[in-house]
């Protein structure tokens, strides 16, 4: 699977979770490169990987022929552990995961966090897909879900709007808070990068206090 990974010091590394970032059905990992945000977030510490995920139109990674959750899940953790990004342990942040996913990605995000609530130290989902679940698959799954978790959303949306989709999903997650971005549409990260990568340091700033 195509990634990239951030250079970062292997002793520092283990004090912070892993920024794990996901993207949408058209686009790709390039697209969180060309607007800063992998190398801003590496600045500051963090050890990153962004995955070209299996699925979608702008993916440059094998496609998976299968639409079955629990092998995505699986084929994260095989990359994870081919990474070598460390198993869970007795660490506070060792093996831990915050996982950046918008609309497709942010399905997939939601998807790995129901599946592996211990790895997750929170997510920031940009107006995540979620009509893979049903609605009662997705309501019970998302009960235990307690990571802090950002919920990105652009104002002028028209593929998940904010009123009929983001208060839905927020009042569904317990830890969870809102924010939309003034003049931006569904991808709200590319609309208004720097906001958005503002928006993604207070909240990293915020679980490390």
């Amino acid at each position: 699977m195509r990634y990239w990974s951030s250079e970062t010091d292997t002793k520092k590394s283990a004090e912070k979770p892993t920024i794990l970032f996901f993207h949408g059905f058209s686009f790709s990992l390039d697209d969180w490169a060309r607007i800063g945000t992998l190398d801003l977030i590496a600045k500051e510490g963090y050890p990153v990987i962004a995955l070209d995920l299996p699925a979608g139109k702008g993916s440059k990674s094998d496609k998976m022929k299968t639409q079955i959750k629990e092998d995505f899940v699986c084929l994260v953790d095989k990359f994870l552990e081919k990474a070598r990004v460390p198993n869970v342990g007795s660490d506070t942040n060792r093996g831990k995961l915050i996982i950046v996913g918008p609309s497709m990605g942010g399905g997939f995000a939601l998807s790995y966090a129901i599946a592996r609530p211990q790895r997750i130290a929170g997510l920031v989902l940009i107006a995540p897909a979620t009509e893979p679940f049903s609605d009662e698959r997705l309501m019970d799954g998302l009960e235990g879900v307690e990571a802090p978790t950002m919920l990105v959303w652009g104002e002028n949306d028209d593929v998940f709007p904010v009123e009929t989709h983001a208060r839905v999903l927020k009042n569904s997650l317990g830890h969870s808070k809102l924010l939309v971005i003034k003049g931006a549409g569904h991808a709200a990260y590319l609309d208004k990068p720097d906001e958005f990568n503002d928006l993604l340091i207070d909240f990293l700033e915020e679980l490390s206090s």
